[in-house]
């Protein structure tokens, strides 16, 4: 896995020179105005990976009390879908409306956004689900060559799509999200490539993960808002690299992903590296945090 992400050395030079131009930018000077951050709707229920997001915004914006002065938190009282809240974000409806997507450069070229991987990257690392009647077919020998003849499943509208052709695997179905077990179990698609958030769903007795292989390639995740809030972004930016820094944030990430990080023991998988050419053109600081997932992984699970 040392093949596809900056070594250890490399990667924390990069990231003493991205921390030092965070810091000598900083000119703002803390003051008792409060700024206001408006936040979807907080459900009690609302998953892990959605709280993680919601407690990681918060600890960067507390991380900034010093060099930004304080701040509240305005959270929208009505529920709102993936694409209501990106329309809302464009559209400044509430003050420093700030959400969490996944994308690319088109994606975020929209938005103001903190090119800092809110995982460290780690949902860039992809899990091969298929039927269990095939567990033989994948090994650690399988190469890419060998999965890209055959049927992937994925669900509608995600950018991974768009990745996965552009990698040579030539049959890619889109299909709602809720579907893609029956997909599997029925084997009307060979294989389904799995985040870390949802390997573990229940997708029928006939879909398992397989140990041996899996997928790596850029998928980053990023706050985002109106261009206009482009200083509030710079914030948050600022913050998360002052919480990666104390490890502040890597604790914030055991508390979400420890577990399944060493129930699904990614070290023992082999890796196949996959290109994100949609990426190119991203604020260069998104490039500097490449290693982050890797020596987490490796520091977590070693």
């Amino acid at each position: 896995m040392n093949n596809i992400l900056l070594n250890r050395g490399h990667r924390y030079s990069f990231l003493l020179c991205g921390l030092l131009s965070v810091l000598l930018s900083i000119n703002v000077k803390a003051s008792n105005e409060v700024t206001v951050f408006s936040y979807p709707y907080v459900a009690n229920n609302q998953g892990i990976y959605k709280s993680y997001n919601h407690q990681l915004l918060l600890l960067a914006l507390e991380k900034t009390v010093k060099t930004h002065g304080p701040f509240s938190m305005n959270y929208i009282q009505y529920q709102m879908n993936e694409k209501r809240r990106r329309i809302e974000a464009l559209k400044n409806t509430h003050p420093n409306f700030i959400i969490s997507i996944v994308g690319d450069k088109n994606t975020f070229s929209q938005f103001a956004y903190s090119p800092f991987p809110n995982d460290l990257g780690l949902l860039g690392f992809r899990f091969l689900l298929h039927h269990k009647d095939n567990s033989g077919h994948f090994s650690h020998e399988t190469t890419l060559e060998q999965l890209q003849p055959l049927d992937v499943v994925q669900g509608e509208g995600w950018f991974d799509s768009d990745v996965l052709r552009m990698n040579g695997f030539h049959s890619v179905m889109e299909v709602p999200s809720r579907s893609i077990g029956q997909m599997i179990s029925f084997k009307r698609a060979d294989l389904y490539f799995s985040s870390l958030v949802d390997v573990d769903k229940s997708r029928g007795g006939e879909v398992i993960v397989n140990p041996n292989v899996m997928l790596f390639y850029l998928s980053p995740r990023f706050f985002v808002s109106a261009k206009k809030n482009s200083a509030a972004i710079e914030r948050i930016y600022t913050g998360l690299t002052l919480a990666y820094q104390d490890g502040s944030l890597e604790q914030l990430m055991d508390n979400t992903f420890l577990e399944k990080l060493k129930k699904f023991k990614i070290l023992n998988r082999k890796v196949l590296e996959l290109e994100n050419k949609n990426l190119e053109g991203l604020d260069q600081r998104y490039f500097l945090w490449r290693g982050a997932s890797k020596s987490y992984i490796d520091t977590r699970t070693n």
